[in-house]
């Protein structure tokens, strides 16, 4: 048991009430994921990913939830810079959550 605020009066009071929650999840949350990457030329890649929960949270019953993110990646080439890690100039172009 603990005392939960629940309410911000407007003189700036914050009243509270206890509570009691249970900390035993009723599900069992399983996360599977998957992802492939691709060169499409020489300094570009192409990368996807896809994931899905089952009982997000922990909660028996809930539904499945799933994402889909899609990536396309380019080096930027510094020619002034003479920089030789590519990681360094990456960024991603395009990003779908």
């Amino acid at each position: 048991m603990f005392d939960a605020p629940i309410e911000l009066t407007r003189s700036g009071r914050i009243d509270y009430a206890s509570c009691t929650a249970g900390l035993t999840p009723s599900g069992r949350e399983l996360d599977f994921e998957a992802a492939w990457m691709a060169p499409i030329g020489e300094l570009t890649t192409l990368e996807a990913a896809i994931a899905l929960a089952t009982e997000p949270n922990h909660v028996a019953g809930a539904e499945s939830e799933a994402a889909l993110c899609l990536s396309l990646r380019h080096v930027w080439q510094c020619e002034a810079s003479g920089a030789s890690d590519p990681s360094a100039r990456s960024a991603p172009l395009l990003v779908l959550p």
